[in-house]
């Protein structure tokens, strides 16, 4: 996908570098978008989060608000923020946004793998399927769910064979009994195509 004007392409890998250090500066970070769009877009954040109000920000105001929102949360502490924005960020499909759900897999295993399940990128699915391997039962769960509603196996076989396997290793090695049954449903739909949940 490409950006509205190539300066663009840089402001946002240096807002990608700088939310993926997961570092704080000392200053608070510098704005983008202007604090109406910001807040009028959180406004929205906490109303629902299914709800596609994304859809009436052009990309360039969504992708630079959303990053700077998350970046803010990020150097607020922030974790209600946080979590909202990378689950609208999986919910616009924009590729813009993996890295940065890549990175924060570790921490909101639920919001992420579930963000990276409606993005169509090979590293953000690659990421969920090595969720599978959590010694946390509630990630592995997530990260389960999440490869059996990924749509875009069809343009991806190597990701659809690779999400089978891990998920049918994972068959042999798991305890817990309410995780087996995410795992064989998985399985399932992505034997069968349906990605419906």
């Amino acid at each position: 996908m490409k950006l509205a004007h190539p300066l663009l392409s840089i402001l946002v890998g240096i807002m990608l570098l700088t939310a993926c250090t997961g570092t704080s500066s000392p200053t608070t970070p510098t704005s983008l978008v202007d604090p109406e769009t910001k807040d009028m877009m959180k406004f929205y954040m906490r109303q629902s989060m299914w709800d596609a109000w994304y859809e009436t920000f052009d990309e360039q105001t969504l992708v630079l608000g959303l990053m700077e929102i998350h970046s803010d949360a990020v150097y607020e502490s922030d974790d209600y923020y946080r979590s909202i924005a990378l689950c609208v960020m999986g919910d616009t499909g924009l590729l813009e946004f993996v890295p940065i759900l890549i990175d924060d897999i570790d921490l909101f295993p639920i919001e992420v793998s579930h963000a990276l399940s409606n993005i169509q990128s090979n590293e953000g699915i690659q990421a969920v399927i090595g969720k599978l391997d959590s010694a946390d039962s509630i990630t592995r769960d997530s990260a389960a769910s999440a490869l059996g509603r990924y749509p875009y196996y069809a343009d991806s076989p190597g990701n659809r064979n690779g999400a089978l396997y891990a998920l049918r290793g994972r068959l042999a090695f798991e305890t817990e009994s309410w995780v087996l049954e995410t795992v064989e449903r998985a399985i399932a739909r992505i034997e069968s195509g349906n990605f419906i949940m």
